[in-house]
């Protein structure tokens, strides 16, 4: 049995499917592009609209047994014609339908519509011959593209593949003519449709729609070959104002026009015989006033070792970004802040993880839904440049900022999308968030990164990216791993590693402000001391009469000495408003961590109730005691830490928090298969230092918490790439009494020095979204500082990765 196929699925996968006018002229394009024809020529002739056609045909309908022109003419007015069509066919359609009998006059209204407004493209490319025409265009589906695709050796690039693109014409119009030759045909071959047909009967099947080429006129040359469609019986409005801006806005971006090397587009376009311009020079001088720029390039490198054995491939992520910062906070000589970007492999299948891809058994699982994105999603480069267009306007000229505003409302809107030079759509239009830039920016998570800031682009290639396709509607890429990775990838560079540098800047902006603040502070309290002090000793010198001048001085002294001390009040209380925020922060991380715990002892206590219900053996009891036991000694480590009252220094045992916590997380220890190693001699257990004792336990907290994240993630990876099970995970923690330091590691991959500078940067994560907010460690980090200590990453290995944590009290 076979499948049995309507008629109305032409209309379905044609008319319904592409979204709009543009995409659809984008596709007879490339369908042009793809028979090698070196141009492209769009007509878009218009004599009356389509509103005016329907218009004429209601009126027409309605009206009397014969038409009266001029009092049409007074219905429709003028503005249904369109205002370049030429007056004398205006004219004419008036004369002739004047007087006509209302059957005669439909069909003379169809018949001027359907041949003097319509869209007609062609091109000079290899043409279809009469057997092609059946065989080939009348197939939908037909694979010719895509063996072409396989087999072409010479560098020409296929845009088609799906054998449907054709069918974008029923979104321009319900007719269409075809008129094809090969080069060495005497004659042209033509093939007329009329889609409307397929609208009347809904249940018409397939074969009831037929289409039969016809050989057409001799041809001037048979040298000549290529393809002319004629689009009539349009189905929208086609003004002038319409074609600019689809020319301009969409068509004017299928080559990529930022990128020096590309070739013009090869495309004329006329309306009524007046030719649009749709080449629209990228003005590139703007990009040297730029405020941030990145340029990254995922590489792949064949995994074959030295002895010539087979593996997986060498994936890196490798690029740099920078910064331009003010000038006030730009380091002497160095205008622009410049980092380079280089993440591996074992990073990347984290970042670029689906936050709810959770790592089963700790990992030993291995990680396969984490790697399949990343290993088939293929090389690609991406450049972006960011533009803080406030801060333009404030720091620029005032009176060329219109000129770069306008610059910005062409060019900006996100990442634009090229495949073998040729743009993917929607990416980048006005209404398409696809790297949810936007969506980032109102959730107050990087605001000044929304996608008006951003110009910029990707490329990919179809040999590359074999699994970047486009979805049939041409409304972007398919939902696949390959897009989420590629998806996450960008968004990784644009807010870890750009967005990271710019908050590096507004935290030393901070720190700026309040060194600045202190200065303020002296000085102004030195200047009214030598202003009183200078006051007095004219008070001893001046007449008793101008006594009062020297009062009115001093009371203005007074009084700017008041409104400073009421500003310090402010700032102090802003201050103080900050640390609470901090502390609130610090909670409610640690909240976090505690609420999972007591999640998973709640399911485990459960468990071991309805085993307790089954037999009442003293085993299933112990261990409820020890889950009960587990989840108290983790309520007891929030209680130091939650109530901002208790935030006060104190004389803390290090010790003592160090092995309760320790003990805390014994459990969590055991399921993820980590040993821990505390290293402390015996006189370690009277070492105190004057801190917050809260504040030590969450960084420990966090600490503990990536350490075990971290872990998991190295077994799986190591499972995955290697398959081995032999990875054994380690937590050392030493307490080097006469150094007062604490040195925290744990044997998992570590931190590359790519990424060093950036952990303790608010917002900076390699985990995944969804699991990581990149708020510990930067918290982490502050607390240490407010309570007196110094957290910061020890040396690297040998292998030049950073695997220890170093708190000191010194």
């Amino acid at each position: 049995m076979t499948f049995n196929v309507n008629a109305r699925v032409l209309l379905e996968l044609g008319g319904e499917l592409i979204s709009s006018d543009a995409i659809a002229l984008y596709e007879l394009i490339k369908n042009a592009k793809d028979a090698r024809s070196k141009n492209v020529i769009i007509k878009v002739n218009v004599a009356i609209t389509r509103s005016g056609f329907d218009s004429a045909k209601y009126f027409i309908k309605h009206g009397g047994s014969s038409v009266d022109a001029k009092k049409l003419k007074s219905r429709l007015g003028d503005k249904y014609f369109s205002p370049q069509a030429e007056r004398k066919l205006v004219d004419k359609f008036w004369d002739e339908i004047d007087g006509k009998l209302k059957n005669e006059a439909l069909v003379y209204l169809d018949d001027f519509y359907y041949n003097h407004s319509y869209i007609q493209i062609e091109d000079s490319g290899h043409g279809m011959s009469l057997e092609d025409l059946e065989s080939k265009f009348l197939t939908i589906g037909t694979s010719n593209r895509l063996k072409e695709k396989t087999n072409t050796s010479d560098g020409h690039i296929i845009l088609g593949e799906k054998g449907i693109g054709r069918l974008s014409a029923m979104r321009l119009g319900k007719r269409l003519q075809v008129m094809s030759s090969k080069c060495g045909d005497p004659n042209w071959s033509n093939l007329y449709l009329d889609w409307s047909k397929l609208e009347g009967d809904l249940d018409s099947k397939i074969d009831d729609f037929v289409a039969k080429p016809v050989e057409g006129q001799k041809k001037i040359s048979s040298d000549i070959s290529g393809t002319v469609l004629t689009i009539s019986n349009l189905i929208e409005d086609w003004s002038l104002e319409k074609l600019t801006l689809i020319a301009q806005r969409d068509i004017a971006k299928l080559k990529n026009p930022m990128d020096r090397l590309a070739k013009r587009l090869g495309v004329e376009i006329f309306y009524n015989d007046r030719e649009i311009k749709n080449y629209v020079s990228f003005d590139r001088t703007y990009l040297d006033q730029r405020h941030g720029y990145f340029e990254v390039e995922l590489k792949y490198k064949d995994g074959i070792s030295n002895d010539g054995e087979e593996g997986f491939p060498e994936i890196r992520l490798e690029g740099s970004v920078e910064f331009r910062p003010p000038e006030h906070l730009a380091i002497p000589g160095e205008p622009v802040h410049r980092e380079t970007v280089s993440v591996g492999l074992e990073e990347l299948t984290s970042r670029l993880a689906d936050g709810g891809a959770k790592l089963r058994n700790a990992g030993a699982a291995g990680g396969s839904e984490r790697f399949v994105g990343i290993r088939s999603l293929g090389p690609f480069k991406a450049t972006g440049y960011w533009f803080n267009r406030q801060r333009y306007k404030l720091e620029g000229d005032k009176a060329e900022y219109p000129e770069f505003k306008d610059w910005m409302d062409r060019w900006a809107g996100g990442l634009l999308l090229y495949r073998d030079g040729y743009r993917v759509y929607p990416y980048a239009t006005p209404d398409d968030d696809w790297l949810e830039l936007d969506k980032k920016a109102l959730s107050g998570r990087a605001y000044k990164l929304n996608r008006s800031q951003v110009v910029g682009y990707v490329d990919i290639t179809s040999d590359n990216n074999r699994y970047l396709q486009d979805q049939t509607n041409r409304q972007g890429l398919r939902d696949t791993p390959e897009k989420r990775a590629l998806v996450r990838c960008l968004q990784y560079v644009i807010w870890g590693e750009l967005g990271g540098l710019v908050k590096k800047y507004e935290e030393r902006t901070v720190n700026v402000a309040q060194t600045e603040f202190s200065e303020v502070d002296k000085t102004v309290k030195q200047k009214t001391k030598d202003a009183r002090k200078t006051l007095n000793a004219l008070a001893q010198t001046v007449p008793a009469d101008k006594q009062h001048e020297i009062m009115q001085i001093k009371q203005y002294c007074d009084e700017v000495e008041a409104a400073w001390a009421k500003a310090k009040t402010a700032l102090k209380k802003s201050e103080e408003q900050h640390d609470v925020y901090l502390h609130l922060a610090s909670v409610g991380l640690m909240l976090e961590f505690v609420v999972h715990e007591m999640t998973r002892t709640a399911k485990v206590t459960l468990d071991n109730i309805i085993s307790i219900r089954a037999q009442s053996n003293s085993p299933a009891i112990e261990s409820l005691f020890h889950q009960l036991k587990s989840l108290e000694k983790r309520l007891r480590i929030l209680d130091p830490v939650s109530t901002p009252g208790r935030q006060t220094k104190s004389n803390v045992k290090v010790r003592n928090v160090i092995e309760n916590i320790l003990e805390a997380h014994n459990s969590q220890f055991s399921r993820h298969r980590i040993k821990v190693e505390f290293i402390a001699s015996k006189e370690s257990s009277g070492f105190e230092a004057m801190l917050v004792e809260g504040f030590l336990y969450h960084i420990f907290e966090n600490l503990i918490t990536n350490s075990v994240y971290w872990l998991d993630h190295h077994r799986a990876f190591l499972s995955e790439e290697l398959n081995t099970q032999d990875f054994e995970a380690k937590i050392s923690v030493e307490l080097l009494v006469h150094e007062r330091r604490i040195l925290f590691s744990d044997n998992g991959m570590g931190i590359s020095p790519s990424i060093k500078s950036k952990i303790f940067t608010p917002l900076f994560t390699m985990k995944p979204n969804g699991l990581g907010r990149g708020m510990g460690l930067y918290i982490a980090n502050r607390l240490s500082e407010e309570s007196g200590m110094k957290l910061r990453l020890a040396p690297a290995d040998q292998d030049g990765q950073f695997r220890t944590f170093e708190i000191d009290f010194s």
